[in-house]
């Protein structure tokens, strides 16, 4: 569900390649959209480990007081 939620967006796109005689493989590729917005996220992501960890690195240090 997820790959399929992102194709949509444009973030990545897919094209299918037969194997064998029934299989198809699907290669995906990450679109410039899609670049900006990982990194976008990437960012975020960052942002709120710092927070979570600043506030479990406070939370640490009132129960030594």
């Amino acid at each position: 569900p997820i790959l399929y939620r992102l194709t949509e967006g444009g973030f990545i796109s897919s094209f299918e390649q037969k194997v064998g005689k029934r299989q198809t493989r699907i290669y995906y590729h990450l679109e410039e959209y899609g670049k900006k917005k990982l990194e976008d996220m990437t960012k975020e992501f960052h942002e709120t480990i710092q927070i979570i960890e600043s506030i479990l690195k406070d939370k640490g240090d009132e129960d030594i007081a």
